[in-house]
């Protein structure tokens, strides 16, 4: 897990809120940032409402799922996000504390586990009343939503949930297309992998292979189950054999080889706050934004 505090004092009433799709999307509307300045806000309101809530007595946290670092908590995707998150909290110029699970654990939205850990470690003591607090995202599983882990993660704490539109107003962007009819997305961490080898390459300037592979991103984000062999896709259109090729390498190694190189550091235990918190597992490996 990444952890920052950017200067948000304890408090018992917490504004919860997510960060991709929320408070910020990316430039192109593309479903992954490209890099650290890949952003913009949801909408111009979002500052001026953050602001709002602070001064009615929030504390302003965003919780946020950043699997692309999983434990390289010092990686090259580390370091992305944790450029990225400092630009956009530079931007809305709003005190705030920040948790981005790397993971598929128990800190992983819609899993409580980043709320149990704020509060435990983060909060300097102070028992959050979830009675005057609430949680925003986009995750609501609304029909065109991608999923509803935003909403889970809110019930599973306890919280009054929003979304993005009702605490924002409407926002600047188009949505990235969703799964089936809404449903859920069965292939995220393959989705999100191809998603990831796309951005490489227009990063690098080679748009065809790029375009490539984002079709088939979108294509396996509607597949309308969880893929378990590349025999099984291979007659869909744009899935020839090096594709073929990366879904056998990933249901075989839960990785793909080429993106390895973002992947550096690996994780560490730490503690948060300036040494006054402490991890409550010591299986969470935790880093300064």
């Amino acid at each position: 897990m990444l952890y920052r505090d950017h200067g948000a004092e304890p408090g018992d009433k917490i504004a919860a809120i997510d960060l991709d799709g929320t408070l910020v999307n990316t430039k192109g509307n593309r479903p992954f940032a490209l890099d650290a300045n890949d952003w913009k806000l949801f909408n111009k309101k979002v500052p001026k409402v953050l602001q709002k809530y602070a001064e009615e007595g929030f504390k302003i946290v965003i919780f946020s799922n950043q699997n692309s670092v999983k434990s390289a908590l010092e990686g090259k995707a580390a370091e992305k996000v944790k450029r990225r998150i400092d630009n956009i909290l530079e931007a809305i110029k709003v005190p705030a504390a920040v948790f981005c699970a790397t993971g598929q654990d128990e800190l992983r939205k819609p899993e409580p586990g980043m709320w149990h850990f704020f509060v435990k470690n983060c909060n300097g003591g102070i028992a959050p009343d979830v009675s005057q607090s609430f949680f925003v995202g986009d995750a609501a599983g609304r029909a065109g939503d991608f999923a509803d882990t935003d909403k889970a993660f809110a019930q599973a704490i306890g919280l009054a949930f929003k979304t993005p539109e009702e605490a924002f107003g409407e926002g600047d962007a188009k949505k990235v297309a969703p799964s089936v009819e809404g449903g859920p997305n069965h292939n995220e961490e393959l989705v999100n992998l191809f998603y990831r080898l796309s951005e490489n390459e227009e990063a690098a300037g080679k748009m065809f292979p790029a375009r490539a592979l984002k079709k088939v991103a979108d294509t396996l984000r509607t597949y309308p189950k969880k893929v378990e062999s590349g025999a099984e896709v291979k007659h869909l259109q744009g899935f020839g054999k090096g594709t073929i090729e990366k879904i056998n390498e990933y249901l075989t190694t839960g990785k793909f080889a080429a993106l390895e190189d973002t992947a550096e550091g690996g994780g560490a235990s730490g503690s948060a706050g300036q040494g006054q918190a402490s991890a409550s597992k010591a299986s969470i490996g935790l880093k300064f934004l």
